[in-house]
Order: structure tokens, then C-alpha cells, then sequence
């Protein structure tokens, strides 16, 4: 299950009865954003756990969030900082896992391997891997003239890619090399669809991506004050089949 409105995205992971949810970031004027990453028990609806970023004066955002098959928990960070965070399932413990580089900016869309060992993040310029045990960041290469830049939602599906771009308006699968570093070819599968405003993340499931359509993020101002209601719509989720 995926929900979103302007500062909450939510997935069920791992296992069916627990939901972890990504609070983006909430402005204090004149003492940065404070973010968080919360957890709860979708049988009962109880929080089980609460992990907040909120040291006064530093900006923190939040945006996706990807769960290993160890019950790790990989989210990316930006604002003050371009890095990827880590919920840590034995200790409990959610401390930067990836503390970026100077080429390193906005992540957003994060996958991992089903084999643990790899993490897939986007960020402002394109698509990295990050090899979990070195904590090493390299680049995809990508053929010329395709650009994987301002991607948001980001999932690994059969040795592809599944990609959305919401400036550009566009989803799309590219494929990878037997490495996993190289980008061969890429297939847009949807581009300029009426319904889109700023389409941003998604789900697969049995070899569909279900996405959301109209995210609408543009309307949330520099305070975080959310457009009035007359100005937005209704939420839509696609389905696309892969």
C-alpha cells in the first residue's frame, strides 16, 4: 500500500503488518526542518517506533525510503546535507549511513538488490550505486543523449530500472548492464499523461507499477503552508503494466 499528500508518504514494507512512514519535513522559521521516520502496526494502528531529526537550526528532509532483506531501513536525506540514512533493525539505532560527497545532491528514489549488497539512488544529475558493505558511491554510465536526472520514485525490477521524472512528466525503464553499472538502453512508458502534476512515487506489484498521478508537491510554498483546498484535486494513482 502507498498513500501520499503534501508532507507524508507511507509504504507497507517488509512485512504486511507494519507501515513505515517518511514525515518529509516540517519548517521552523529561523530554527531549520525537523524530519522523521515512523513506524506502526497496521493490525492495531499502534506507533511502534518514532525516529525524529530535529537539532535546532539544521535543515533535515526526508523523501523515499527502501527496506533490505535484513529489516534495514535505507532512506534518503537532503536539505543541510545530501546523504542516505540508515534505521538499523538489531540496534534500532537511525544514523547517517551514506554521508555523501561533493557530487552528491537532493537524493530521492532509493532501491536496493534483492541480494542486500547494492543500493540505487537518484539524485539531482542522474542515478548511483552505492555498494552497502564499502559505502562506495559510483555513477551509473548512461548512453548518449539519455538523461536519468530529476528522477523521484526509483525501483529495480528484472535488471531494469523504473524511473519517474515529474518535471519531465514521464516514466520510464531502462536496463541494465549484467554489472548492474551501466545503463544500456531506456523505454519511456508514459510521457505527458493529462492527468499529471508532478507524479512522483510508486509501487510494483505482480508486474505493474501503480504510481501517483497528481502529487501536486508545487503546492506546498517555502513555509510548508499547503495551497487552499479549492486549488487541488483529488489524488489519482495509475497503473501501468511493466
Amino acid at each position: 500500500m502507498i498513500t501520499a499528500d503534501a508532507a507524508l508518504f507511507a509504504k507497507a514494507v517488509t512485512r504486511p503488518q507494519l507501515l513505515r512512514a517518511v514525515e518529509c519535513g516540517a519548517r521552523r522559521p529561523g530554527n531549520g526542518n525537523a524530519a522523521g521516520l515512523f513506524e506502526f502496526d497496521l493490525d492495531t494502528g499502534g506507533l511502534i517506533g518514532r525516529y525524529l531529526l530535529q537539532e535546532p537550526g539544521v535543515s533535515h528532509f526526508l523523501d523515499d525510503l527502501v527496506v533490505a532483506p535484513d529489516g534495514d531501513v535505507y532512506v534518503t536525506h537532503s536539505s543541510d546535507a545530501a546523504q542516505v540514512w540508515r534505521l538499523d533493525a538489531a540496534t534500532r539505532t537511525f544514523t547517517p549511513f551514506y554521508r555523501g560527497d561533493a557530487g552528491f545532491h537532493g537524493p530521492r528514489g532509493i532501491a536496493i538488490t534483492p541480494d542486500g549488497r547494492r543500493l540505487y539512488v537518484a539524485d539531482d544529475f542522474g542515478i548511483s550505486a552505492i555498494d552497502i558493505a564499502q559505502r562506495v558511491r559510483k555513477r551509473l554510465s548512461v548512453p548518449e543523449g539519455v538523461k536519468l536526472a530529476g528522477v523521484d520514485g526509483l525501483y529495480l525490477y528484472d535488471r531494469s530500472l523504473v524511473l519517474i521524472q515529474p518535471v519531465l512528466k514521464r516514466v520510464s525503464r531502462c536496463s541494465l548492464d549484467e554489472a548492474g553499472l551501466a545503463v544500456t538502453r531506456c523505454t519511456v512508458l508514459e510521457q505527458d499523461y493529462p492527468l499529471f502534476d508532478r507524479p512522483s512515487t510508486g509501487v510494483i506489484v505482480d508486474n505493474a507499477l501503480y504510481y501517483i498521478a497528481n502529487s501536486q508537491s508545487d503546492s506546498v510554498d517555502a513555509e510548508g503552508r499547503l495551497a487552499p483546498l479549492e486549488h487541488l484535486y483529488q489524488p489519482v494513482i495509475l497503473k501501468l503494466e511493466l
